[in-house]
C-alpha cells in the first residue's frame, strides 16, 4: 500500500512562542551572569580592600619604628625636620611625625633634655590598594606613646695633674675644713678624690670645697659645705645645708638637705627636705625603690622613680613618673689607682738611676742635700742656698736617716726654680715659700719604691711616725708659689694658707685647716684617671601605649 506523507499546517495563533522562550532563557541567563559579576567584584573589592588595609598598618608601624630608631640619635628630630618617611619609591611608604605633652594636650616638636614623653603619629600607605572603589583599606594611622628619659647627670672627669686631694683613706671627721681658691683660668676644680672609706666633712666657717667630692668606695657626708662641682659617691650620699653647683651621683642612697644646681641621680631610695633641686631627680633602683619629696623643697625639673614616689603637693614642677623601666642606675666613681713615685737610692749611688729617670727627662738636675746626715733641718743656711738654685733641681736627701724638718726662725725661702726635695719624711713647723720671676713649683716627696699601685709605707723599727709629712703651725705658702706633698703613709695638715696638692696614703686635717689648691702634679707622671665616661644623653623609653587611630 502506498503511504502520502502529510504536512502539518501551522495556524496564526502559535507563531513565534519559540522564539519567546528562547529571549526568557536569555534573559534569566543575563541576570544570573550579571548577579555573578556583581558578586565577583564586590568580594575581589573587600579582599583588595582587606590586604590594602593590612599593608597600610604594617607601614604605619614601620614608621614608627623608623622614627623611635631617629629618636636614638641625638638631634635626628631636628635633623629631619620632624618628619620621618620613606623615600620615594620605597616600599613600605609611610610619614610618621613626633608630639610632645603640652599640659593637657600634645603639640608637635622635637624633644629636649627634659622632656618626659613623646608620641609618634605614622601614616602608612598600603602598595596594593584596593579597587572598585574599596578604598578604606589604603591608609591605616596608628600612633605610640613612649617614655622619654631625660640627660643622666655627667660623671666628674678626673684630670692628669691629680686631684687636690688624693688619699686611699680618708682620716676621721674633719671639722672646719676648706678647700678653696682653684685656679680658675686653668678650668680645673679642687677635687678630693678618696679611694676607700667616708668622706665626712663639716665645712662650718670655712665655706666649702672649691671641686668635685669623689668617693671609690665609700659614702659622702657633707654638713654646710658649698661644693663647686659635683658629689659623687659608690655607696650613700647626705647632704645637710651647703650647695652644691653640679649634680649629685650615688650608687645607693641620697638624703639631700640643701641646694643641689644641677640633678640628683640616686641607685637607692631618695630623700628631698627642705631643699632646691634646680634639674631633674632619677632614682634608677628597682621596682621597690622610693623617691621622698617632702613640703619646703622644690624641684624644677621632673622626677623619675623605678619604683614609687610620694610627693608633696606642688613640689616638684615638672612631670612625676613612677614606675619607669629603662632607667640606668648611676656608675661607681672609678678613683685613678696610686701613682707609685719611686726614688730608690740615696746620694750618690741615686747618679746611674736618675739618668734614665722621669726628673732627667723633664729637664731637672740633681743635687745632694748640703749637710746631710749630720744636719737635716731647714735653718737659714739651708733657705740661703736653697734659694740661690736657679734651674730646676731634684734636692736628694734620702742620706738623712729621720728626714727633713725645720726650725722655727728659718727665713722665708725664695725660689727662683722649681724645686723637688726627696726625703724618708718631713716634719715641718714652719715654712714660708715665694716664687721670684714667676710662679714655682715645690715638691715634699716620701718616695714609694714598690711599683705594685698601691701605697707602700716603710717605717723602721722604733720609728713609728717616719714617712710621714707634717705640715703644721706656721706653713704658709703664697699666690706665686704651688707645692705637691706625697708620701705613701700619712699626711697630716694643721695649718691654713697652703697652697698646692696633697697625695697621700692617708689625708687628716686638724683644727681649722684651710687649704688653697693649685695644680703641680709629677713631672712626666699622670695622676689622673681613664678616659671619663660620656654621660648618657636624653634618649627614647620604653613604650606606653599603642592604638590605631583609623
Amino acid at each position: 500500500m502506498l503511504l502520502t506523507p502529510q504536512t502539518r499546517t501551522s495556524y496564526p495563533d502559535d507563531r513565534g512562542s519559540a522564539l519567546m522562550a528562547v529571549i526568557g532563557v536569555m534573559a534569566v541567563t543575563l541576570v544570573i551572569g550579571l548577579t555573578i559579576t556583581a558578586a565577583t567584584i564586590n568580594a575581589l573589592g573587600v579582599t583588595t580592600a582587606s590586604k590594602a588595609s593590612v599593608q597600610a598598618r604594617a607601614a604605619a608601624e614601620a614608621g614608627v619604628d623608623m622614627a623611635a630608631v631617629g629618636l636614638l640619635t641625638s638631634g635626628s628630630c631636628q635633623a629631619v625636620g620632624n618628619l620621618y618617611q620613606s623615600l620615594p619609591g620605597d616600599i613600605p611608604k609611610y610619614t610618621a611625625t613626633i608630639w610632645l605633652p603640652s599640659g593637657t594636650n600634645w603639640v608637635r616638636g622635637c624633644p629636649s633634655p627634659t622632656t618626659s614623653q613623646v608620641k609618634i603619629k605614622s601614616t602608612g600607605d598600603a602598595q596594593a590598594q584596593g579597587i572598585a572603589g574599596a578604598t578604606s583599606g589604603n591608609s591605616r594611622q596608628v600612633e605610640a606613646v613612649y617614655q622619654y628619659i631625660p640627660a643622666y647627670p655627667g660623671v666628674p672627669e678626673i684630670v692628669s695633674t691629680g686631684a687636690a686631694i688624693y688619699a686611699e683613706t680618708f682620716a676621721a671627721t674633719h671639722n672646719q675644713f676648706g678647700l678653696v681658691d682653684p685656679i680658675i683660668t686653668d678650668s680645673i676644680l679642687a677635687d678630693v678624690q678618696i679611694g676607700t672609706g667616708d668622706i665626712d666633712i663639716d665645712c662650718k666657717t670655712n665655706g666649702g670645697i672649691a671641686g668635685s667630692v669623689i668617693a671609690g668606695n665609700g659614702n659622702i657626708i657633707l654638713n654646710n659645705c658649698d661644693v663647686a662641682g659635683s658629689v659623687h659617691a659608690s655607696g650613700n650620699v647626705k647632704l645637710t645645708g651647703g650647695t652644691v653647683s653640679g649634680d649629685v651621683i650615688a650608687a645607693g642612697t641620697v638624703t639631700a638637705g640643701g641646694t643641689v644646681n644641677g640633678s640628683i641621680w640616686a641607685g637607692g631610695n631618695t630623700a628631698v627636705s627642705s631643699s632646691t633641686v634646680k634639674k631633674s631627680i632619677i632614682v634608677a633602683g628597682t621596682g621597690t625603690t622610693s623617691a621622698t619629696i617632702s613640703a619646703g623643697s622644690t624641684i624644677l625639673g621632673d622626677l623619675l622613680s623605678s619604683g614609687t614616689a610620694s610627693v608633696a603637693t606642688g613640689a616638684v614642677q615638672g612631670v612625676v613618673r613612677t614606675g619607669v623601666g629603662g632607667l640606668t642606675p648611676p656608675p661607681a666613681p672609678v678613683i685613678p689607682h696610686w701613682v707609685d713615685v719611686p726614688y730608690p737610692y740615696a746620694y750618690a749611688a741615686s747618679t746611674a738611676w736618675f739618668q734614665t729617670s722621669t726628673w732627667k727627662a723633664q729637664g731637672y738636675a740633681q743635687m745632694e742635700w748640703a749637710g746631710a746626715p749630720a744636719s737635716c733641718s731647714v735653718k737659714n743656711s739651708e733657705a740661703a742656698w736653697l734659694s740661690s738654685i736657679v734651674v730646676p733641681t731634684v734636692v736628694n736627701a734620702l742620706n738623712c736617716p729621720d728626714g727633713i724638718t725645720t726650725e722655727n726662725n728659718v727665713n722665708p725661702i725664695d725660689l727662683n726654680a722649681n724645686v723637688a726635695i726627696i726625703g724618708k719624711g718631713f716634719n715641718i713647723d714652719k715654712l714660708k715659700l715665694t716664687g721670684v720671676g714667676g710662679n714655682r713649683k715645690f715638691w715634699l716627696i716620701v718616695p714609694d719604691d714598690l711599683v705594685n699601685s698601691d701605697p707602700t709605707c716603710v717605717r723602721p723599727a722604733g720609728k713609728p711616725t717616719l714617712g710621714d709629712i707634717r705640715l703644721n703651725n706656721e706653713t704658709d705658702t703664697v699666690a706665686s708659689m704651688s707645692v705637691m706633698v706625697y708620701t705613701p703613709c700619712n699626711i697630716v695638715i694643721d695649718r691654713n694658707n697652703w697652697r698646692g696638692q696633697l697625695y697621700g696614703a692617708q689625708v687628716q686635717f686638724n683644727q681649722q685647716a684651710q687649704m688653697n689648691f693649685a695644680p703641680v702634679g709629677m713631672p712626666g707622671m699622670n695622676l689622673g684617671g681613664l678616659v671619663p665616661i660620656p654621660p648618657i644623653p636624653a634618649h627614647l623609653g620604653s613604650r606606653l601605649s599603642f592604638r590605631d587611630l583609623s
